[in-house]
């Protein structure tokens, strides 16, 4: 599926040009590298893996948001969005591997209880990779939104 069925499909919602998205940018990457703070000084497995996930899901919105668009509570929606951007060449296909992988690993451990402390381990790993890809593709952006509002000059110092 493309980003374009996605949005007929109401599984991604277009972010209006009257609402600014430099706030929703920072505040999305703020998140996650907090939460991958959180992750890496998780002593819980469980509690750690579901950290990761969540500092590359909040990476991948502001990533999302970037494009004036936003997931409509469907994490499914967000890899349609990766696999966009793997095919446009912006993103790594190794960072699209990651979040899937940190979402197989979520849910394994959510509702299969089937965690290790080797899998917490990756799954900080491939969050730290996936945060910093998209931090560094955000920061190229030299303060320019794609819809032309003068956006991130903060990024840099994130990096």
């Amino acid at each position: 599926m493309d980003i374009e069925t996605a949005i007929k499909l109401n599984r991604i919602k277009v972010i209006p040009k009257s609402q600014k998205v430099d706030d929703l940018i920072k505040k999305e990457l703020e998140a996650a590298e907090q939460t991958i703070t959180k992750a890496q000084n998780e002593e819980d497995t469980s509690w750690k893996i579901d950290k990761a996930f969540y500092a590359a899901f909040y990476a991948a919105r502001a990533y999302m948001y970037r494009e004036r668009l936003i997931e409509n509570e469907d994490h499914g929606a967000v890899i349609i969005f990766l696999e966009d951007k793997v095919k446009n060449g912006e993103l790594s296909i190794d960072a699209l591997s990651y979040y899937k992988s940190l979402s197989s690993a979520r849910k394994a451990d959510r509702y299969q209880h089937s965690f290790t402390e080797e899998r917490a381990r990756i799954s900080v790993e491939q969050a730290e990779k996936l945060v910093s890809e998209v931090k560094k593709i955000l920061a190229q952006e030299n303060g320019k939104h794609r819809h032309g509002e003068v956006i991130l000059s903060f990024i840099p110092f994130l990096i």
